[in-house]
């Protein structure tokens, strides 16, 4: 009973003692100077969570502490770089004023940014960030030193993104390296990237890139208002970002362009256009956007221009299939039965003789099996995706006809369509395009070929009232710029774009100043 009295009583002291550093250091600025008080401080300040290291050790015969997260840094550049620089030092000479910038430019490593700070803040702000705090007794100062570090994904390929001739190189969740291969690609002091941190929570490190001399100031500095003036707790990805500063969050139609490949982000910068990267995340987000350009592709100037053209115009004639061809099915067997040959239809009657359904019902219920199963493909593992897409697809296909549940017209247009919507190069707009064909098949089954007529009206008039950050959606076709229909639906010979989209504001008009086309001077 005793033991446990006095266990008990310095239990309690203990705590009020513990609960007195985190209420002063709720109102604590800078540091003290006292060790054990600044240490408390900091760790508290942190959450005094199981992942904030503590190392103490011993400079120079002076006590101190690194503090750093575990997970977040580089344990490898701490343990040889750092510590084993640290306890060689066995004491600071007797003329130095600041052991804190002896240690900073004398034992550590010069490469090694590091820089003192007294506010508690500003500290922990800092290891939250990666870096390493070292703090030692006497000294109202703390040591930040750059470690930020961690187990990253190595850069690979975009699994969405892939092209044939272009380069093999994706962006990662890492900011420092999708900035670095932006850097790489665009060797000039004109690169400019800005920094700032979103999220009350999350702190999340976002980059507007743009290239000075070319963007518009205009949209930069719209692009860098609508940006600060998220305030949430947290941005987990670049989607985020996106649905804070989109003109029209209602539509289906994205109005910025996000990619994976830093080619696609490089030719849009040097276009006119700004990049938003955001930490943890490989997307990178490009405004601003027009519709076309969600349909083309890296290849359309990596290969030959009657090469690039034609892919172009296949996807052109896939976005008219995956939307319209279920609905004209539809319609022509609801309403429009002379239009059909003589032969197909009498075929098409014989097949549609003992059907229970409606061609809206068995329209639906087959695209609504291909959403299935496509969703389930992109949830399972890559390889029992792939094998349930296809496996699955010819074993439901089979059993529904099998059943006379639908007829075989409809199950060869729902695949034709299911089929056409991968051929998109930007996921955004294909799943945009997929939800389109819906309100069109309750159209046609309603109102027929005119029905298909005003939903593609509709469709119309709402993209061409759309704008991303001022700029028009559907240019350079509404409003018409001429200039730059010439690489609208087909592509033109990389040595004709002598000047930059004029769909796009820009400062530089010209991007081509010479031509190895262009006739030698004769002296």
């Amino acid at each position: 009973m005793l033991l446990k009295n006095i266990f008990g009583k310095w239990s309690r002291t203990k705590n009020e003692k513990q609960n007195q550093i985190i209420k002063s250091a709720k109102h604590q600025t800078t540091l003290t100077g006292d060790l054990e008080k600044d240490r408390q401080v900091l760790f508290h300040g942190l959450g005094g969570s199981v992942d904030i290291v503590q190392r103490k050790i011993l400079i120079g015969k002076k006590q101190a502490f690194l503090i750093y997260i575990e997970g977040i840094v580089d344990i490898d550049l701490i343990n040889k770089e750092i510590l084993s620089r640290l306890q060689r030092l066995q004491e600071f000479p007797a003329q130095t004023d600041n052991p804190l910038e002896y240690i900073g430019k004398k034992v550590l490593s010069s490469g090694r940014r590091f820089m003192s700070n007294t506010l508690v803040a500003d500290l922990l702000v800092e290891i939250l960030l990666g870096r390493t705090v070292i703090l030692v007794e006497g000294i109202k100062e703390g040591l930040i030193l750059e470690t930020r570090g961690g187990t990253r994904r190595s850069i690979e390929e975009p699994p969405t993104e892939r092209t044939v001739r272009g380069s093999r190189e994706g962006f990662t969740e890492d900011i420092g390296v999708n900035l670095a291969s932006i850097r790489r690609r665009i060797k000039s002091p004109r690169l400019a990237i800005e920094t700032l941190h979103i999220g009350e929570r999350s702190f999340t490190k976002v980059a507007i890139v743009y290239i000075s001399d070319i963007a518009d100031p205009k949209i930069v500095q719209e692009i860098r208002h609508r940006i600060s003036k998220i305030e949430v707790d947290g941005i987990l990805a670049s989607g985020y970002i996106e649905r804070f500063i989109e003109d029209h969050p209602w539509s289906l139609f994205p109005q910025i362009y996000g990619t994976e490949r830093p080619d696609k982000v490089v030719a849009n910068l040097l276009e006119g256009r700004i990049a938003i990267v955001v930490d943890g995340t490989p997307f990178v987000l490009v405004a601003p956007a027009v519709f076309l350009q969600f349909l083309q592709g890296s290849e359309d100037y990596y290969e030959r221009a009657i090469v690039g053209s034609v892919a172009r115009l296949v996807r052109y004639l896939a976005l008219m299939i995956t939307t319209t061809s279920t609905s004209v099915y539809i319609a022509l067997i609801t309403f429009h039965h002379s239009l059909l040959p003589t032969d197909l239809l009498l075929a098409v009657a014989e097949n549609r003789e003992q059907l229970p359904f409606t061609p809206l019902a068995e329209a639906l219920f087959m695209e609504v099996v291909i959403e299935i199963l496509r969703e389930a493909g992109l949830r399972l593992p890559t390889s029992v995706g792939q094998t349930l897409g296809v496996v699955g697809g010819i074993v439901i296909g089979q059993a529904v006809l099998a059943a006379r549940l639908v007829s075989p017209l409809i199950v060869v247009t729902v695949s034709l369509a299911a089929v056409s919507s991968f051929v998109f190069p930007n996921y955004s707009m294909a799943l945009a395009v997929r939800l389109i064909k819906f309100p069109m098949m309750i159209l046609a089954a309603s109102f027929g070929a005119v029905g298909i007529a005003v939903g593609w009206l509709l469709v119309t008039i709402h993209l061409v009232s759309l704008e991303s950050l001022g700029v028009p959606y559907m240019g350079p076709l509404s409003p018409m710029r001429y200039k730059d229909l010439g690489d609208t639906f087909v592509v033109s010979h990389i040595w004709k774009h002598d000047k930059r989209p004029a769909s796009i504001p820009h400062i530089d008009k010209r991007r081509i100043k010479g031509s190895p086309r262009e006739p030698a001077n004769e002296e």
